[in-house]
């Protein structure tokens, strides 16, 4: 069980997209915190869905390759995909106001 969590969270990226949105979320802080767990949140749900679209796209080039890697890349391959579509329609509901656009933040 527990090597199937953690397969989870290093084959499907999630650790790598929580590691870059709470980078995001310490340097937004620091810069004046305005709009910090928005900008975290888009970084988050873009990682996620730009690296497994990523991996699944260049899984289909690797046909004649076999590790762990892939075979649970292919064997997961509707769930990735289900979770692109889940990552980018938060993106698209995430809230657009002045309070999180860029020049706020760099000002």
């Amino acid at each position: 069980m527990l090597k199937k969590i953690i397969e989870l969270l290093n084959y499907s990226n999630t650790f790598i997209s929580g590691s870059a949105a709470l980078l995001t979320y310490g340097v937004t802080f620091q810069l004046n915190g305005i709009g910090s767990f928005i900008y975290s949140i888009f970084v988050f749900f873009s990682t996620l869905a730009t690296y497994n679209f990523q991996r699944v796209v260049r899984a289909d080039e690797l046909i004649n390759y076999e590790s762990d890697f892939l075979n649970w890349i292919r064997t997961y391959k509707l769930s990735l995909f289900v979770l692109i579509g889940i990552s980018l329609s938060i993106l698209t509901a995430l809230p657009s106001d002045k309070h999180c656009s860029s020049s706020t933040l760099l000002s």
